[in-house]
């Protein structure tokens, strides 16, 4: 019996939707002040970030994602993390997204893991700080 997949990928998206909340994954501008001094950081990278994605996701201590019956195979992605983010990826790679915006308060991402089987993305869990 074939599994598919997409059809998990939609149930996933709208069961996070309708338990989570708002959030703004940003990717920051890494485009160098001064193309001669590549090894220079950007300028102002929040002014204008490169990308913005909003998108839905349930907060979990990281403690609780092992009581949801997930198994996350880096020991240091839980230590590094003060919460877990569990998102379903509308049509966005989230790989490269460096923060969360979550109301008022700006997280950092620490750590990424997805349940990716076959070649679609179902769940990220996103490790933030502060």
């Amino acid at each position: 019996m074939a599994i598919n997949y997409t059809k998990l990928a939609g149930t996933a998206l709208r069961l996070v939707k309708a338990n989570g909340r708002a959030v703004m994954f940003i990717r920051l501008n890494d485009t160098p002040a001064d193309s001669d001094e590549p090894w220079k950081a950007a300028a102002t990278p929040r002014n204008p970030a490169e990308i913005e994605t909003p998108t839905f996701a349930l907060a979990v201590p990281p403690s609780g994602v092992s009581k949801l019956g997930f198994k996350i195979e880096s020991d240091d992605f839980v230590k590094r993390s003060e919460q877990i983010l569990i998102v379903a990826p509308a049509s966005v790679d989230l790989d490269n997204y460096t923060e969360v915006v979550d109301g008022a308060i700006r997280w950092q991402v620490t750590g990424m893991e997805k349940l990716k089987p076959a070649t679609t993305t179902l769940l990220y869990f996103v490790g933030v700080k502060r």
